[in-house]
């Protein structure tokens, strides 16, 4: 049931996901003194706040044998935070226009 609520908010998302997730990434990843948080439960409530409301209480695992797994918004704000730390220049363009048309492409 989770995995098929975590679907319906990509689905009900789709035409602003792109653009709401890079304010939230923009506001915890950049540098502290120019406002950037690095707050985890920060950029959990920025993202709630913009109704991207995946799920974080269950988890995912194919295998339960391994305990349990990550939610899905764990996944996503692990990416945000991947991103922050390794994608700096190439993602530098998104603070200024965080909006694309889906097809944006690093150069």
């Amino acid at each position: 049931f989770f995995f098929f609520f975590d679907m319906m908010v990509l689905y009900n998302t789709k035409t602003f996901i792109t653009s709401k997730m890079t304010k939230c990434s923009i506001k915890f990843s950049m540098p502290a003194v120019l406002g950037g948080t690095h707050d985890l439960e920060a950029l959990r409530k920025c993202l709630y706040e913009e109704n991207i409301t995946l799920n974080d209480t269950n988890s995912f695992n194919p295998n339960p044998l391994a305990g349990p797994g990550p939610s899905c918004m764990d996944c996503w704000t692990d990416d945000i935070q991947c991103d922050a730390v390794h994608c700096k220049l190439q993602c530098i363009r998104k603070f200024f226009d965080p909006n694309n048309n889906g097809k944006f492409e690093v150069s």
